[in-house]
């Protein structure tokens, strides 16, 4: 019994000085993830869900993903590093849209070829989605604007393992 306060008691420290050299992670535990925290991903026939319990939900009909590979559950860190994500990015200060002009794109590319995906997430009573056009909103180097939203979705895609065939 002792040994196994001994390793429990070992396991928490170097858990705790872990978090410490993450520079946007807190001492968090895992129930001090809001418990009305969703995200979503939707993109390519696919819709990807994720609770505050870490449940990774997927739905769709006809998918560009791999969906055995997909996983169903998240770790409490793996959620908190997701949700840090979206607070970095001040995901609720984002617009609604990113599409043209009056979006503030930069640069328009060719939207007969788009991508469209949407996120979303809610938190602590407040709830946000974002609808990108993947190619039609650009930086002027031709990457998709925002640069920190299409990080986002790709570190959602990438947690989950959703990988496209």
């Amino acid at each position: 019994m002792i040994a196994r306060i001994a390793i429990l008691s070992s396991l928490l420290l170097s858990s705790g000085a872990a978090s410490h050299s993450q520079p946007n992670m807190d001492n968090q535990t895992s129930s001090s993830i809001p418990s009305d925290v969703v995200i979503t991903l939707a993109e390519r026939g696919c819709l990807v869900k994720i609770t505050a319990e870490g449940t990774v939900a997927f739905e769709g009909q006809t998918f560009d993903f791999d969906i055995n590979r997909v996983r169903t559950k998240l770790s409490a860190e793996e959620l908190k590093k997701l949700i840090c994500e979206f607070e970095r990015i001040n995901y609720f200060s984002l617009k609604d849209r990113y599409r043209d002009k009056e979006d503030g794109c930069p640069e328009l590319g060719s939207p007969e070829v788009d991508t469209i995906i949407l996120t979303s997430m809610t938190m602590n009573g407040r709830s946000k989605s974002v609808t990108h056009f993947y190619h039609s909103c650009l930086n002027r180097d031709g990457s998709p604007y925002p640069h920190e939203l299409a990080v986002l979705e790709k570190s959602i895609e990438t947690v989950v393992e959703l990988e496209r065939r």
